[in-house]
């Protein structure tokens, strides 16, 4: 079995997939994957290169590269650190006929457990599953905003972070037409709003364990009251995917660990640490260039 599994991003997130990429394949089983990237017109050659370098290092494992041209770069955002290619996903159904099945991962998140499992569950008479998006349920606006978009009352408004696809039967149902009409309507939060709408009433909900968004895991007693705390029990110790879904993310913070282990694994290590050497609380960086350096001469040497 070959689980295929879907990326996307332009050239500042290139560094953060392939930390996703190397969190993923280094938990799991014998498993075989193919990764489709996809990109714009403009993603480089260097990271490429880079990306490339996984399946040489992991032989359970293809990398293919999906020229997305201009496709959504007209799109407004609304969101001030996510980028254009968050569209890309709206599109994998028709762009891939052969494939019934894939999972969908944003580029800010971690694999911490091998996710064969997830990919298992059945879709038969879903478009997809997903994980409840918290702040819908947690903020006194969340009945409001859903009002707003046209799902009143909705009871699974889910975050489009990961996501199980059934390919197969949203071709059925052309849902992807659907998709591009809702695109031109601005909504707030953009293409998880758009798939919240299409698919509704047809998506599986999912453990939070699959998608542990980090930044309620503050608010743990109320994330118990949304999912039970059984589950929010075992999220808090074996999550399967982390999720720093927010704009502080952990190579700009040092929120977490987890990210950095990862991320020490990748031919990106450098870069993500040139990109952030010069935090707000650090102007002077010159130990930090000196310690990069020596990082840099080790990483070579591997």
């Amino acid at each position: 079995m070959v689980i295929p599994i879907f990326l996307a991003g332009d050239n500042s997130y290139a560094p953060y997939i392939g930390t996703c990429i190397f969190s993923l394949l280094a938990n799991t089983r014998p498993h075989k994957y193919a990764f489709y990237l996809l990109t714009p017109a403009d993603f480089s050659g260097e990271h490429k290169r880079s990306l490339l370098r996984i399946p040489q290092l992991y032989k359970n494992c293809t990398l293919h590269f999906v020229n997305m041209r201009n496709a959504f770069k007209h799109m407004k955002l609304n969101i001030e650190h996510v980028t254009y290619p968050t569209y890309y996903r709206l599109l994998i159904a028709d762009m891939f006929p052969e494939l019934d099945k894939c999972l969908y991962l944003d580029a800010d998140l971690i694999v911490c457990q091998d996710i064969a499992a997830l990919y298992a569950v059945n879709l038969d008479n879903y478009y997809a599953a997903a994980v409840k998006a918290p702040y819908v349920y947690l903020d006194k606006g969340g009945a409001a905003f859903l009002r707003s978009i046209g799902l009143a009352g909705e009871q699974h408004y889910f975050n489009a972070g990961v996501l199980l696809l059934n390919l197969k039967n949203i071709r059925r149902d052309r849902l992807t037409n659907r998709f591009k009409e809702l695109a031109a309507r601005n909504l707030p939060t953009q293409d998880q709003d758009i798939l919240n709408i299409a698919c509704r009433g047809k998506v599986k909900p999912l453990d939070f364990k699959y998608n542990c968004m980090t930044k309620y895991f503050n608010c743990r007693p109320q994330l118990a009251k949304i999912f039970g705390r059984e589950m929010i029990d075992e999220a808090y110790s074996a999550p399967v995917i982390i999720h720093y879904c927010d704009k502080e993310k952990p190579w700009q913070y040092p929120l977490t660990a987890w990210f950095w282990d990862y991320a020490r694994q990748s031919p990106f290590y450098t870069e993500i640490l040139t990109d952030n050497l010069r935090l707000p609380d650090q102007p002077d960086v010159s130990a930090g260039t000196a310690l990069f350096a020596r990082i840099k001469k080790l990483w070579r040497g591997k």
